[in-house]
């Protein structure tokens, strides 16, 4: 099978086809040195096409990226307890916000999409860095946020901030099932959704 793909990508350096074999190649146990040889079959217009470049930076961080999903837990507006093992074995984008923080509001729009688009598919945590409890909840319902969500609580000090470097909001990074980091918008020029659609459906 992976003969058959080889060629495919050989003798179609140019289709889009080629990239979304080459994509799905992350989510099997070829090494990323294979995945990256491949990748380097592809034409240089292809490469440099917004799909490419975003796994080209793909490859790249895993690289380098090590397991940031570090065990955590927080509440829920319900008091139900949320916890790191959840969000092991699929993709997960993790929103910091704040109900205060405007920026972080205007990009709730995109995580609701996203969620309506691939909630069968990914995961979706919001970390609420209020320090006033009543202030996040009544943003919560104010913005129907019905994915997971909790409070920081403990004033920048939940291991994930602290893992990430969590300093300036808005911020969404996006772990892979694997709990590696493949994006983070301090980092990257593009937007989560331009990224997730990427990763999902090419």
């Amino acid at each position: 099978m992976n003969y058959e793909k080889e060629m495919f990508i050989k003798n179609n350096p140019n289709a889009y086809a080629s990239l979304l074999l080459i994509n799905e190649m992350f989510h099997s146990n070829m090494s990323l040195d294979y995945i990256s040889d491949q990748f380097n079959v592809l034409s240089n217009s292809l490469k440099a096409s917004q799909s490419g470049m975003i796994v080209q930076k793909r490859l790249l961080q895993n690289n380098i990226s090590q397991n940031v999903l570090e065990e955590f837990s927080g509440r829920d507006i319900n008091g139900h307890i949320i916890n790191a093992d959840k969000y092991k074995g699929k993709v997960t984008i993790i929103d910091f916000w704040a109900s205060w923080c405007i920026p972080c509001i205007e990009k709730l729009p995109v995580l609701h999409q996203l969620n309506e688009r691939y909630r069968d598919r990914i995961n979706i945590l919001s970390i609420s860095l209020d320090r006033n409890i009543n202030s996040w909840k009544k943003a919560v319902e104010q913005h129907n946020i019905t994915w997971d969500n909790f409070c920081d609580g403990l004033a920048g000090r939940n291991p994930l901030v602290v893992e990430l470097n969590i300093i300036e909001i808005p911020r969404i990074v996006v772990l892979d099932k694997d709990g590696l980091l493949i994006y983070d918008s301090k980092n990257d020029d593009f937007e989560v959704d331009e990224f997730m659609e990427t990763i999902l459906e090419i």
